[in-house]
């Protein structure tokens, strides 16, 4: 099951990697076959062949199929994306992912929706074997059809119903459509025992399956910045896959005790309601989000001591005089950018005011190392960065709010024996951090 879950979004994301960010809507169509070509023509073959060689046999050609497959994902080389910064270790990168999500309210609500549908369209992979076997008294080797038919209908929806429906509809009404669709779906499935039917049945349920599982992804990859976007989908999977794995035990231990019939009902009518959730969880935001890199920025104090990358923990600390009048407007903007830092790197956050100096206020932040700090600057957007700029402007002092640097010396003071000067504080020629970040800007440009 792991590897059947991980070709289709894997697939996907191979496909934008491959194809330039020009090509974009490709991959989105390709990705729209949930069940794909080869889903039409694998159940039909692996019936065929567990008739004529037996069940052990067709799980050994399987197995083979996914050698073949890993050696060709051995040959393949991914382009790496030049970085001027170390690579963050697998503890900094959990804790990167999992604050991103913390303070990106578009994801959590991209996260909930995906949740949501998962667990709800968990009921196909759970009880349509159930109802092939003991309802339709189909033969093992004819079970495949009813996949087949899954994906047919969702080739189709891919191919011809999609394209058209996304000129016309916003991603939150295809969603609603989609999730309706296979609510009536689950209804006939309670209802039709005509095998022909059946199929058809089942070609609805591959339809709307594909008609929202394709917008969630797309939706998905919208509120993603590129940094982010391989932690980000590892996220989106997991939560799904989990809510596939609840919502299969629920359904399956419903049928059990109330039956078939009942629980597709009961799961029909939980879908159609769970549907008003649609407004306040809308996901039609996500195609106005942008993480357009902002204008390089020289407004960067010069250091005096060079830090090493990985030397940390470090503050980041700004003063800004603000008018009381403004107080209210400047606390709210202020929420925004605590979320912008959090979210990039921050793991901590805090605003001040002074109690010595009329409205001055003071803004400290932490980050893990020397390198965090740099990589929080590289990844705010110019959204983000218009948001900062913000509130720059309700600085009524002199000059602009200057930016001071802290780098803890705790693992000094708890040092003994040694008068030796950490490395990092040793006196340096003065670091231009804005000639630094020009470098950087060049190089990704060519």
């Amino acid at each position: 099951m792991s590897a059947l879950r991980f070709t289709p979004r894997h697939g996907r994301r191979l496909l934008q990697n491959w194809l330039p960010t020009k090509s974009c809507l490709l991959p989105r169509r390709l990705g729209g076959l949930q069940l794909n070509v080869s889903g039409i023509i694998g159940p039909a073959l692996g019936g065929v062949l567990l008739y004529f060689l037996g069940a052990n046999w067709v799980f050994a050609v399987n197995a083979l199929c996914f050698v073949v497959v890993i050696v060709a994902l051995l040959q393949w080389k991914e382009p790496e994306a030049e970085s001027g910064f170390p690579l963050e270790n697998f503890l900094e990168s959990f804790s990167t992912a999992v604050r991103y999500v913390r303070y990106s309210p578009s994801i959590q609500v991209v996260l909930a929706r995906n949740v949501l549908f998962a667990f709800f369209i968990s009921v196909i992979p759970s009880l349509i074997p159930v109802i092939g076997l003991k309802e339709l008294r189909l033969q093992p080797c004819s079970l495949g059809l009813l996949f087949a038919s899954m994906a047919a209908g969702s080739v189709f929806s891919a191919i011809f119903v999609l394209p058209r429906a996304r000129e016309k509809l916003s991603s939150n009404t295809l969603i609603v459509l989609g999730n309706l669709l296979v609510a009536v779906v689950y209804v006939l499935m309670a209802l039709v025992r005509q095998r022909e039917l059946f199929l058809v049945v089942a070609a609805l349920a591959g339809a709307g399956w594909t008609l929202s599982a394709s917008e969630l992804w797309v939706a998905a990859q919208r509120t993603m910045p590129s940094w982010a976007r391989g932690r980000m989908n590892a996220t989106v999977i997991m939560l799904s896959q989990g809510a596939i794995a609840l919502g299969g035990n629920v359904w399956g231990f419903s049928s059990q005790a109330d039956g078939v019939n009942v629980t597709l009902i009961v799961a029909a009518v939980a879908m159609a309601l769970s549907l008003l959730l649609a407004i306040p969880l809308s996901i039609n935001f996500t195609t106005s989000l942008s993480f357009e890199p902002p204008p390089i920025s020289c407004v960067m104090m010069p250091l005096v001591n060079n830090p090493q990358p990985c030397d940390g923990p470090v503050a980041i600390t700004f003063e800004i005089e603000i008018d009381r009048l403004r107080g209210r407007e400047f606390l709210r903007l202020m929420r925004e950018v605590r979320l912008i830092h959090r979210r990039n790197g921050a793991f901590s956050w805090r605003l001040d005011e002074d109690l010595t100096r009329s409205n001055i206020y003071r803004i400290e932040m932490m980050v893990p190392s020397w390198t965090g700090y740099l990589l929080q600057r590289e990844r705010l957007t110019k959204a983000e960065q218009e948001t900062i700029n913000k509130v720059w402007r309700f600085h009524v002092g002199e000059g602009v709010p200057e930016e001071r640097y802290y780098l803890c010396v705790k693992r000094a003071l708890d040092a003994r024996g040694t008068t030796v000067a950490h490395s990092s504080s040793m006196p340096t020629a003065p670091v231009d951090l804005c000639a630094q970040e020009a470098q950087r800007a060049s190089r990704a440009v060519h």
